[in-house]
Formats: C-alpha cells, structure tokens, sequence
C-alpha cells in the first residue's frame, strides 16, 4: 500500500527570535553542521491526521447501515501524502537554558515525553502546529503517532518532565549560554481528498464477505474505512467514490475490487498493498514537521556557546576582560567581533555525544 500523509495545519511563525538570528549571524557553519546530521534521521514517510475531523461527504445519496446519520457513517477527509524521495530543507529552533553569563553557569536540562496522542510543540511561539501523524522508517507499519495542538494546550495531554540541575564553568574573560536545539524538517507533498466510512453505529461485528477472494472485511464499532478499501462492496458507494479516485494495480491497470487486510493507519484503513489509490483535486503543500525519534521525543541537542570578544567596539581590545553583554548585544555582534566554540552538553541524536572538555 501507498503511504498517507493525513495533514491537518501547520504554521511557522513570521518573526525570528533574537536567539536565533544571533546564532545564524554569528555561527551559521555550526548551524549548517547540526542540522546536517539530523536530517538523516527524517524519515522516509509520513502521514498525519487531525483527530475526530471531517467533513460530511457531500452526495452521499445512501442510507446508512447502522444506526448513525449518512453525516456521520461517510465521511471526507483532507489527506497530505509525502513520501520522501529527495533532500529535505531542516531547520533549528533554538531555546536558551541560561542566559549569558560568566564563571559559573547553573541550567536546568529537562525532557519532556507523552503518553497520549496529543502534545504541544513550540519554542518562543516560532513554531506551532496543530496535528497527528505517524513516521514510518523501514516500512509502514513502523512508527509513532502524536498531534499537536495550536494556541494553548490540550487539556488530554499527559506531559512528564525530568528536570536536574547541572553546572558549568565559562572560561575566564569569556562570556557562555546553554542552549538546547530542536529541529524540523520541510516535508514535500500534496494535499487530496479521501472519503471514509465510519462504523462507529454498527450494533454488532460484521463480516463483509469479498466475492473474489471469498475473503471477509472485517467490521466493528471501532472500524474507520477508507472508501476505496471498500470498492466492489456496494455499486451505489462506488458511483460516490468516482469523484474522488480511481485504484490501480502494481501494473497500473484499474482495479475494480477491493480485498480485505489493508493497513490501519492514524485511524484509517486504507487498501492492502498491491492495490494503489489515486487520488484527485491534489495540490501541493509543504508542511514543517518536528524531527522525532521513535519514543515521540523531538531530537535535540544542548550546547553551552563559549564567546570571547576579538574587539570592544569604540574601545582598545582589553584581554581578560568579562564581556556581560545582553542577549540584544550578543544578537548584534558580527563574526569579525567574536569568536564562538560550540560544546555539545548532552543530546539524543545518534552518533552524537557530549564533549568531555568542555571549556578547555
């Protein structure tokens, strides 16, 4: 089966935070070295969906088979399919753990996971979604599901944060801040339009027998089938199906009938492999998608930036002097002002580990 990309809304915001546009001025090589070894780890596939909403499936001149209104039994979903065949643009969300500071810098390090299917990502409000998806590596039906919420947080999220408190030592005369990166990569596809039927109603199990393979779908209250995982079932339902896609087989020639045993995914059962969906009404999207990794936690890394001044605009170079400036002050150095190394603290992306000297 084809993979689905089920998307719902995303949006990046407008305005760049101070932090960020001083980490691009300043160390935009570093910049470029981070997300180089995050976007391998962007999956090959994706799909995502927004939990509970559709549209009715506007012509659905057929009485429903259980007790739900036709609104409620067929409904239209709108669908983003991705899959994943060139290089994808990634990008960092930089949050700062402590402020800029000299000697001693005390941070916390925290990490956050769910256990629900919803979950609030943003930093400085750059970045908010409103999503669920699933990520597939090797095959479809490895992945991991979560949503995203917009504008506030969800009252079903379930959040367990580990905080610990850690030190560390700035070089004297230098000027340091910790920082933890997320990322997100920008995933290429098309947006369509996929109905279902929903058999939330049904007073009992039914099995649907497939007359061409004598195989049974399947059917209870929990069962959400996509229409084209139902064709040849009903003559009436394939006339509304017509609109929104046609099926064809591993050598692109049309398929009429359906069989059972398609995938389930984010609550859709789709067609099993071997038959293709073609979708229409397609237009292409690009949506920002967090880079996670298998256990539902974004990838980050922590850094402490170590700045020593080459200059002091307006005055002589005095070496050994602190330089306190602000996080507004840092933002407007230019790379000839300073120099900047970069310790990795701690982080989650494989291959990467923490330096052992740090500020050395």
């Amino acid at each position: 089966m084809f993979p689905i990309f089920l998307f719902v809304a995303g949006a990046l915001g407008s305005e760049m935070s101070l932090l960020k546009k001083q980490i691009i001025q300043i160390q935009p090589e570093l910049v470029k070295h981070y997300t180089s070894i995050v976007k391998p780890l962007v999956p090959p596939r994706m799909w995502a969906s927004q939990a509970g909403f559709y549209e009715p499936l506007v012509g659905a001149a057929v009485k429903p088979v259980c007790g739900c209104t036709v609104e409620e039994m067929f409904q239209l979903h709108d669908v983003f399919f991705s899959n994943i065949t060139s290089e994808v643009d990634v990008d960092f969300y930089p949050h700062a753990d402590s402020q800029p500071l000299s000697g001693d810098i005390w941070f916390e390090s925290s990490t956050a996971t769910t256990d629900t299917s919803t979950f609030k990502w943003e930093h400085n409000g750059e970045f908010s979604l409103e999503w669920s998806f699933q990520v597939a590596g090797a095959g479809p039906k490895v992945g991991a599901k979560l949503g995203y919420k917009v504008g506030k947080d969800n009252t079903e999220t379930k959040t367990t944060t580990f905080a610990e408190k850690k030190r560390l030592t700035c070089p004297q005369g230098h000027l340091c801040q910790v920082q933890t990166w997320s990322f997100s990569a920008s995933i290429p596809g098309n947006f369509f339009k996929v109905p279902a039927v929903d058999f939330t109603c049904l007073p009992a199990c039914l099995r649907w027998k497939h007359k061409e393979t004598d195989l049974y779908h399947e059917l209870n209250t929990t069962s959400r089938v996509a229409l084209a995982g139902l064709a040849g079932q009903s003559a009436t339902w394939d006339a509304l199906g017509q609109k929104y896609f046609e099926l064809r087989d591993e050598h692109d020639k049309p398929v009429s009938s359906c069989p059972p045993g398609g995938e389930t995914i984010v609550g859709i059962q789709f067609p099993p492999e071997g038959v293709r969906t073609v979708y229409s009404q397609a237009r292409p999207h690009t949506p920002s998608v967090p880079i996670m990794d298998d256990s539902k936690k974004p990838y980050q890394i922590q850094v402490m930036l170590d700045f020593s001044r080459k200059s002091f605009p307006g005055e002589t170079r005095r070496d050994g002097v602190v330089a306190n400036l602000t996080q507004e002050e840092l933002a407007a150095l230019k790379p000839e002002d300073a120099e900047v190394k970069a310790y990795v603290v701690g982080t989650n992306i494989p291959g990467l580990d923490a330096d052992k000297n740090i500020g050395k």
